[in-house]
């Protein structure tokens, strides 16, 4: 939940995250409570590119919210490489690639 300083209160905010198909995202690789969290895995099967949209309402009106019109994109890849390069039978560890604005909530 969040609370925004402004002089007319409508209480708390949720934001939630979901993908393309509007299914919830990958709890193993992503968490949001106060900040989007991209974890850690050494799972080579996460390695891939996830389209991510968001909805932000209000608690007490959950009719009235506002809806990403696109995605954006976090891409889970091994070393800095891209997906198609990465060796199966010696994982290494996962990095990711984020917009700038979503690292810095």
């Amino acid at each position: 939940m969040f609370w925004i300083d402004s002089p007319i209160d409508c209480g708390p905010i949720s934001v939630e995250f979901f993908d393309d198909s509007h299914e919830s995202i990958d709890t193993d690789l992503f968490a949001f409570e106060t900040d989007f969290v991209v974890k850690e895995t050494s799972d080579a099967s996460k390695i891939g590119d996830y389209k991510i949209h968001y909805r932000i309402s209000f608690l007490e009106y959950p009719g009235r919210y506002a809806e990403s019109s696109e995605a954006f994109t976090i891409s889970i890849l091994a070393n800095g490489v891209e997906p198609s390069q990465v060796d199966e039978d010696k994982p290494d560890p996962i990095v990711f690639d984020a917009p700038d604005w979503l690292i810095q909530l």
